[in-house]
């Protein structure tokens, strides 16, 4: 038994069993495919029909017959509140945190539900329904494990369907940010900020300014995170219409870099270093960064070359776009001192980010 309002699939085994204990089960078919929205439904047919899951216990407290009572009315924000009262005065009455559980899901709190059924099996060891909602919503919610794989091992394609990748490339041609253009989709809008969080870069070096939206806004998020950084953007065209106190704008060739960051620049950084390659998407371009920034990064560091996704959006089913090519041949050369962190690629689904096989980590010196 699962609940919720989020569209979330979830394989459960079935049972049809009813007893004095467990009560009506949900009755769902075992090991195909269920959205919680559907599981909810049923929840609230169970509840409307005034069979709740458990029969009312002889010993059941008034507290708790209000709670049910509330629930059968659907009134499940008043009855959480109640069940969180009697919780905080110490009671542990049975049903109790099966109850708040049950709460919790309808109002969309499914990680703090997970935490209530659990304290339900605790407390009574045999209660099966909570046993089953446990089991069932973490099975729902988990993250999952993701592997960090090697190139060899991985295919190069996002399993992103064609048509929405198309609709979202077209818009995000018009996407921006505090009205300066920012070239960037959904999905990497939402793990750079994590990659962020967990990396604290000090330094931000970004090939391919375009407008300069990127950079702003990658400022704005050192300062929203408290990162003491700055943002280095180098462009054929020097950005000069955006001004950021995080953020210095050079014109430079990305075929070039040496021109424009010396030895001693790069030497003299804060660390660590984040290196984004964002410029015109070409082999000569996408190799030219992976080779000049190989010798300054760390363990640890990263530097996450952009646009793999023409890959995709060109069908090449080789996968030869320009940034795929520089990455191949990168990896054949330098496998043993990188990984594909799947943990940003695969985040949302496999390669679900316009970097296919682009976060690369630099590991640890071996030998």
């Amino acid at each position: 038994m699962v609940c919720g309002r989020a569209g979330i699939a979830v394989s459960l085994a079935a049972r049809s069993s009813f007893s004095p204990h467990t009560g009506p089960t949900l009755g769902f078919p075992t090991n195909r495919p269920i959205l919680l929205s559907n599981i909810l439904n049923r929840l609230s047919s169970i509840i409307r029909a005034r069979r709740f899951h458990l029969p009312a216990a002889a010993d059941e407290s008034a507290d708790l017959r209000g709670v049910r009572e509330l629930i059968e009315r659907e009134e499940f924000l008043q009855a959480f509140r109640r069940t969180r009262e009697l919780a905080t005065a110490g009671a542990t009455e049975r049903n109790l945190f099966y109850f708040q559980g049950h709460c919790l899901c309808h109002l969309g709190r499914h990680s703090e539900a997970v935490d209530a059924y659990a304290q339900e099996i605790q407390h009574h060891p045999d209660h099966a329904m909570a046993a089953d909602a446990h089991r069932a919503l973490q099975k729902a919610t988990e993250k999952g494990s993701r592997p960090v794989a090697s190139g060899s091992d991985r295919s190069w394609h996002t399993s992103l369907p064609r048509e929405t990748l198309g609709t979202i490339q077209k818009a995000l041609h018009h996407y921006e940010y505090r009205g300066v253009p920012m070239l960037k989709n959904p999905f990497d809008v939402a793990l750079y900020p994590m990659l962020l969080w967990a990396t604290k870069p000090r330094t931000l070096i970004e090939i391919g300014s375009k407008s300069g939206g990127s950079a702003l806004w990658f400022g704005d998020q050192f300062q929203s995170f408290g990162i003491d950084a700055h943002v280095y953007s180098v462009d054929i065209v020097k950005v000069e219409t955006v001004q950021h106190p995080r953020v210095t704008f050079f014109e430079g060739d990305g075929r070039n870099l040496a021109l424009t960051f010396s030895p001693e620049f790069m030497a003299e950084l804060p660390r660590p270093l984040l290196v984004i390659e964002d410029a015109d998407h070409s082999y000569e371009t996408s190799s030219a960064a992976l080779k000049f920034f190989h010798p300054h990064l760390r363990p640890g560091e990263y530097i996450v070359i952009e646009d793999g996704i023409i890959s995709d959006l060109e069908n090449d089913p080789n996968c030869n776009s320009g940034p795929h090519r520089a990455l191949k041949e990168f990896l054949a050369r330098h496998g043993d001192a990188y990984e594909i962190d799947a943990a940003y690629c695969d985040f949302f689904g496999a390669n679900m980010t316009w970097c296919t096989n682009g976060f690369l980590k630099r590991l640890p010196i071996r030998g």
